[in-house]
């Protein structure tokens, strides 16, 4: 089965070259490696599974501007993190992408919406059943 995707030559040609942590409570390797191939980015994984110190790292981290964005895996991450994590995004001016579960196209799906202005050419299509 094909991915759902149409083109991410406009998102890559807008963040090619960022650095990018990609925040969850589970190591997500492999979408972190997908989206380096992909984009062009360096995507480091950041996990706050029950690790009050990670969290906080992760935080200064982020208002020290490490990363360009942070992406957050929603589906993965508790209440009190991603308010801790959106804080420090704004607190920063680096943009807060919310992805769902973190899968690959809802990850791509959410940075679009995010960061490229909406235009027919640059639309990712998210598949349905959400793969």
């Amino acid at each position: 089965m094909s991915h759902p995707i149409t083109d991410t030559t406009a998102l890559r040609d807008h963040v090619a070259g960022w650095r990018v942590l990609l925040i969850s409570n589970r190591c997500n390797t492999d979408v972190a490696d997908q989206l380096t191939r992909t984009l062009g980015i360096a995507c480091q994984v950041g996990d706050v599974s029950h690790k009050p110190r990670h969290r906080r790292s992760l935080v200064e981290r982020i208002e020290r501007r490490s990363y360009d964005a942070a992406l957050v895996a929603h589906g993965f991450v508790g209440h009190g993190d991603t308010r801790s994590i959106s804080a420090a995004c704004r607190r920063a001016g680096v943009p807060y992408i919310a992805t769902g579960k973190g899968r690959l196209v809802e990850v791509l799906a959410a940075m679009q919406a995010v960061l490229l202005p909406r235009t027919p050419s640059t639309t990712i299509i998210v598949h349905p059943e959400g793969f």
